[in-house]
């Protein structure tokens, strides 16, 4: 009987986490076909982690993963560069999300660097909210907000830091010892997952709590 539930609402899962996640990227300006896409290179990019050449921490290669890192980051610098977003809320949103990250952020061997997976999102929306001149905005400050800071606070900070890197290697038996990948549990990353939770939070709570334009 548990079988039978789980192969009827397993497809039913999988169709809304790709609905919600369609519908955050529209929010931040992209079109359903380019979201779709987004989305797809996301998931298949989950499979594949890209060593980083000439960069090794404390003899540890580090790797990047194209769905749970790589997508989330160009996305990301993609609505910067192309003027989607307010470059200085959304620059002020790093900071604040990358430096409550670095400190909230721990280190757990086997398991990579973890987070509670609600504070990004929560942070990340609240930088949205509070930095947006209006409700259009909201949403892409909080995703840029939620990747790149949960990126460079949680991630980058921390694997620069060698102790931290002999924490998470600690116990492994094999040598040399396995690649640390950047975003490595794909769309279920806290990276990519921070994104997109926040821009729902964000875009349901500006509703409510902006203007629909910019102050003057």
């Amino acid at each position: 009987m548990l079988l039978i539930f789980l192969l009827v609402a397993l497809p039913f899962l999988i169709l809304s986490f790709i609905e919600l996640t369609a519908s955050a990227f529209r929010r931040i300006g992209f079109s359903r076909w380019h979201s779709l896409l987004i989305i797809l290179g996301s998931l298949l990019g989950s499979m594949i982690d890209i060593p980083i050449p000439f960069v090794d921490i404390d003899s540890v290669g580090i790797a990047v993963n194209i769905g749970g890192c790589l997508i989330p980051v160009i996305v990301s610098l993609d609505l910067m560069i192309r003027g989607r977003t307010e470059i200085l809320g959304a620059i002020g949103g790093v900071i604040i999300v990358s430096f409550l990250m670095y400190l909230l952020a721990e280190p757990v061997p086997g398991a990579g660097i973890t987070l509670p997976i609600y504070i990004p999102p929560l942070v990340s929306g609240a930088c949205g909210l509070i930095l947006a001149r209006s409700r259009y905005h909201a949403p892409s400050i909080a995703y840029i907000s939620g990747t790149l800071g949960t990126f460079t606070g949680a991630d980058i900070f921390h694997l620069v830091q060698g102790d931290i890197v002999e924490e998470l290697t600690l116990g492994y038996r094999y040598e040399p010892p396995p690649l640390l990948s950047i975003g490595g549990a794909g769309v279920f990353d806290g990276i990519f997952l921070s994104g997109i939770l926040a821009v729902l939070l964000a875009s349901l709570a500006a509703r409510f709590l902006l203007p629909k334009q910019d102050h003057s």
